[in-house]
């Protein structure tokens, strides 16, 4: 009864919220977070949370609980916006905790992004450690994945050194059980004061990119895959490279005799 009490409070105050236009306030936000199981798993409590305004497309807003398809994440955000202090610097985590499944226990969450040394809201001004990718799924999952975004304060107002791997698009794998990275210690590692700013919305698994599943190779070039189990039905075997041979010239060539 509890639990259904807080949801309905959670959703009247965000009609509230988009039918006065006015910004959630800290409690709002970490009622909401409460509510899908970020506060207190990922991110500690607090009241003092401000709204991130993230957008897909230019048009598409992440608002607290938004469903979309991978087709409208597969690109980076064309606007990131949060509450700046001063010259104060940044660091920008993007997150999905239930990849590869939901129902998987997991000690590690999945990163899509991460930027740090952000001057104010300069996301292109920030030095990118882990480059970023939208949604891939090697497994089948009909419920739906969170995603969330997290802004932290850096110490100091200086720039900071990371030791963090660095990661490209094309190194997917990496970036889960093999990077071990977690939200919370992330910021305990490196000092860092929040998140200030968090959103979340959820990915529709089962609306994979084109209405297809996604396939990958056992013998990828770029990621080794070998150490993960995968399913018949969800692997597929590189195409077999055949050798083409030269068809022999339909004329035959003319012997000429030396000219004396």
């Amino acid at each position: 009864m509890g639990k259904l009490l807080a949801a309905l409070l959670c959703f009247i105050g965000l009609a509230v919220c988009r039918h006065s236009n006015r910004p959630m306030t800290g409690a709002e936000v970490n009622t909401m977070l409460k509510h899908y199981d970020v506060v207190p798993n990922i991110i500690d409590e607090s009241e003092n949370f401000d709204q991130l305004v993230v957008m897909f497309n230019y048009t598409i807003y992440l608002d607290y609980g938004t469903k979309l398809i991978p087709q409208q994440i597969e690109n980076k955000p064309t606007s990131l916006q949060w509450p700046v202090f001063g010259k104060e610097l940044y660091s920008l985590v993007f997150i999905e905790p239930d990849h590869p499944t939901k129902a998987q226990e997991k000690h590690h969450e999945f990163v899509h992004w991460l930027v740090v040394n952000i001057p104010g809201t300069q996301i292109n001004k920030g030095d990118e450690i882990i480059e970023y990718i939208g949604y891939r799924s090697f497994y089948e999952d009909k419920k739906p994945h969170r995603l969330i975004f997290l802004v932290y304060q850096q110490p100091h107002g200086e720039p900071m050194e990371f030791n963090i791997t660095r990661l490209i698009p094309e190194q997917v794998v990496e970036r889960g059980h093999h990077l071990n990275f977690t939200a919370r210690k992330f910021a305990a590692d490196y000092d860092l004061t929040g998140p200030t700013a968090v959103n979340l919305g959820f990915i529709d698994c089962e609306r994979m990119w084109h209405g297809r599943k996604y396939k990958v190779f056992k013998n990828d070039s770029v990621n080794d895959f070998t150490d993960l189990p995968f399913p018949e039905d969800l692997t597929t075997k590189a195409p077999p490279t055949t050798k083409r041979t030269p068809k022999p010239d339909a004329k035959k060539e003319k012997k000429h005799g030396r000219r004396h």
